[in-house]
């Protein structure tokens, strides 16, 4: 979580923290979790699958893309798993790049 805490954009998921959830939640279940950023539109991937996309559409959802990815490059970090469905979509319909468990801090 160290590498996904130092970073902040618009196009990343944000992260919360690591905490303890109570017995009533219903994900976690009174468990140690990590707290991220809601995506509510779920992952790029379903999106894909589901709608037909026009040249503007793709258009944008790419610069977000390179946007998110240029940030968390210089930053001197490797997602090293992007894919559709590391892609997630806020309320917005804007994307989230996520799930850093394969990144790492490069020199």
């Amino acid at each position: 979580m160290d590498i996904l805490s130092n970073l902040r954009h618009n196009y990343i998921i944000r992260y919360v923290g690591i905490g303890k959830f109570s017995e009533n939640t219903k994900y976690v279940g009174g468990k140690t979790g990590v707290a991220m950023e809601l995506a509510s539109q779920g992952e790029l991937f379903k999106y894909v699958a589901e709608q037909s996309f026009d040249e503007k559409l793709c258009k944008y959802y790419l610069r977000q893309a390179v946007e998110g990815l240029m940030h968390i490059h210089s930053n001197q970090i490797a997602h090293r798993d992007i894919k559709l469905d590391n892609i997630l979509l806020d309320e917005n319909f804007s994307i989230k790049i996520a799930d850093f468990g394969r990144a790492i801090k490069f020199f």
